[in-house]
């Protein structure tokens, strides 16, 4: 497989936020396969620009379709806020693309002012997927200053993703699948941090072959549509002698603690969830 490798043009970033709201009440049924995940209208907060001169002409194989930036207040006195991105990236292509170490530079009028790779793009690839299917959209995260201790934050007006792109063998996947989840609620007194929203359910393997594990993504959108946050969760057969069972045809399984990471700011908006999920087929 041919790797071919580029930075995906640069985003500018702008600090108004818009409002969200507390959870939906109403129960998810959703069985949208991973390359339909909705799209809401552009938001007005983000803008995207023309790369600086200073960098090299690159053409983007990976689209950053929607970004969403909040900040964490310090567990102490004298530590520097942690800043987040969540993020929406988008394969714009007809084949299915592995991503390998992706990475996020920070800019100031063309300037790099920061690196890091403390980005989390959600492909499973503890699983053994790590791809992004054709146009299909995934979420992720970027945090932006992992080291608490740094004396001042740089000043930045954009930032770059860049990664290792190959293109990738498809793994056999079937969307036949029946999620039902409860609303999503904060639950501070769980191992996810404060700033998660979880919801249980179950997921029913409606395709008629054994599947080796299922995979669920979450995203959250506020009242206006604006795209705020996601995560992720697997769901695996018993492991038994060795190695994991199938999960069976007709099997109903349980979605424990599907969990949405959001600003916390957000727990009093009336928030939009979506929950999607495949399955890869067994051997």
């Amino acid at each position: 497989m041919k790797a071919r490798n580029f930075a995906i043009a640069f985003v500018i970033l702008s600090f108004a936020v818009a409002g969200c709201s507390s959870p939906a009440s109403a129960p998810t049924q959703i069985t949208t396969p991973p390359t339909q995940v909705a799209q809401a209208a552009t938001p007005s907060t983000p803008a995207t620009s023309e790369p600086s001169s200073t960098a090299t002409e690159v053409t983007p194989q990976l689209e950053v379709v929607e970004w969403y930036l909040w900040t964490e207040l310090p567990e102490f006195e004298g530590d520097v806020p942690l800043t987040f991105i969540e993020v929406l990236v988008r394969n714009p292509y007809d084949y299915p693309v592995n991503v390998y170490e992706p990475a996020v530079r920070f800019l100031n009028a063309g300037e790099v002012v920061l690196r890091t790779r403390d980005i989390h793009l959600y492909l499973y690839a503890d699983a053994g997927w790590n791809m992004i299917l054709p146009g299909e959209t995934v979420p992720g995260q970027i945090i932006a200053w992992p080291n608490r201790f740094i004396s001042e934050k740089p000043e930045w007006d954009s930032f770059t993703i860049s990664a290792d792109i190959e293109e990738a063998t498809p793994i056999p996947y079937t969307t036949d699948l029946d999620i039902t989840t409860g609303s999503f609620t904060y639950r501070e007194d769980s191992l996810y941090s404060v700033s998660t929203l979880y919801t249980n359910g179950t997921v029913t393997n409606t395709s008629g072959q054994p599947l080796k594990t299922i995979l669920l993504r979450s995203i959250v959108r506020d009242a206006s549509g604006h795209f705020v946050g996601s995560g992720l969760i697997g769901v695996i057969g018993d492991f038994f002698d060795g190695k994991y069972q199938n999960l069976e045809p007709g099997g109903i399984f349980e979605i424990q603690y599907l969990p949405a990471y959001v600003n916390p700011a957000l727990s009093s908006e009336p928030l939009q969830f979506e929950v999607t999920g495949f399955g890869i087929i067994a051997e």
